[in-house]
């Protein structure tokens, strides 16, 4: 096997496991009723941390003439986060 198709290889087996893990967490807490409220300012806060490194990530690789669609998934999720929680700003639960 090859270097590129070892690496991909483990990312995929790692996105498996991590999948199962977090699928028995979720059915775990439902059983136990300990599921709360999504928490919307968090997905504003993420979206406000990550939108402007994608920004910078791109200007980077652009400036160092390289492909910039390793800093556009970072971009969009943060853009479709802060997207998530302004249209949900309602919904945010008071600071204590």
């Amino acid at each position: 096997m090859s270097q590129p198709s070892a690496i991909l290889a483990v990312i995929a087996i790692l996105t498996v496991a991590l999948g199962i893990l977090v699928t028995l967490l979720v059915r775990k807490r439902r059983k136990e009723r300990k599921i709360e409220e999504t928490s919307y300012r968090a997905f504003f806060v993420m979206g406000t941390a990550m939108f402007p490194a994608g920004i910078v990530g791109m200007l980077i690789f652009l400036m160092l003439g390289v492909s910039f669609i390793i800093a556009m998934p970072i971009l969009s999720l943060g853009l479709i986060y802060l997207i998530i929680g302004v249209a949900n700003r309602d919904k945010w639960k008071k600071a204590s």
